[in-house]
């Protein structure tokens, strides 16, 4: 057979006075951030090391700079990078090229482009991420026309070759990529 007990008591407790808490700011939790994803034809587990969603307003300057550490020159001698060409909203960060002059070095530079890089920055700031290894991806949407090429690509930490090229497009044929 099962047995139950039930206690009871006789003794009726003396009131106390509790003091009454005040009211506080609710703690909003921490966002939590996705899992990792499993790259394509990988298993494991994977940690995420870096990411930038572009929700705010302005570069997080801790992540990005908008220059090599040594200046905004390219290789182009026509196209010059410039800050003002980036621009943020909406979760996506736009890289916008010009037909917008500037005089550098000398003379004048006919384009302007945006770029974002995790390098150091021409004012003598640290590189701000790197990696030897993992599994890297970006959202991008490339334009068509002439004379642009977007691209996705890792240098070594000077910011010189070897690269590795992710993505590279030619506007002319915005469907293919190299």
């Amino acid at each position: 057979p099962t047995h139950t007990r039930t206690a009871t008591s006789t003794h009726t407790p003396t009131p106390t006075l509790t003091p009454t808490p005040l009211p506080t700011d609710t703690p909003v939790p921490a966002r939590t951030p996705p899992p990792a994803p499993v790259p394509i034809g990988q298993s494991g587990t994977w940690q995420l090391v870096f990411a930038d969603d572009f929700n705010g307003q302005t570069l997080d300057a801790a992540k990005w700079t908008t220059c090599w550490s040594y200046g905004c020159a390219t290789t182009n001698p026509n196209l010059w990078y410039s800050a003002s060409n980036v621009s943020l909203g909406g979760g996506v960060v736009r890289l916008r090229a010009d037909n917008q002059p500037v005089f550098e070095h000398g003379r004048d530079i006919p384009y302007t482009s945006g770029m974002l890089s995790t390098g150091a920055g021409p004012d003598g700031s640290p590189t701000r991420f790197t990696a030897q290894y993992g599994y890297f991806e970006a959202r991008v949407r490339v334009p068509g026309g002439r004379g642009l090429w977007p691209a996705f690509w890792m240098l070594t930490p000077a910011q010189r070759p070897p690269e590795i090229d992710i993505m590279e497009v030619l506007s002319k044929d915005p469907t293919r990529v190299h």
